[in-house]
């Protein structure tokens, strides 16, 4: 969980790094780009182990006009 914005942002840059090598790896490339993330409505644990418990979902997807070339693009866009 994370606990201020700095982390968030680092995680990002640092997930954005991590997508664009699997893509480099494997020879693909892409133009659209979607995030999905969840904020907790609740203190505390989920109830169930692994679980998220009770969150409001937050998406976010662009097209670009052209496939991502670098983890700077992709970070870019996913803020």
């Amino acid at each position: 969980r994370f606990q201020n914005a700095n982390q968030v942002e680092t995680f990002m840059r640092e997930f954005s790094e991590e997508v664009f090598n699997r893509l480099v790896k494997v020879g693909l490339s892409s133009s659209h780009v979607t995030v999905n993330v969840k904020k907790k409505l609740y203190q505390g644990e989920p109830p169930k182990f692994l679980g998220c418990g009770r969150c409001e979902d937050f998406s976010k997807s662009i097209v670009l006009p052209s496939p991502v070339d670098s983890p700077a693009v992709l970070f870019r866009h996913a803020k």
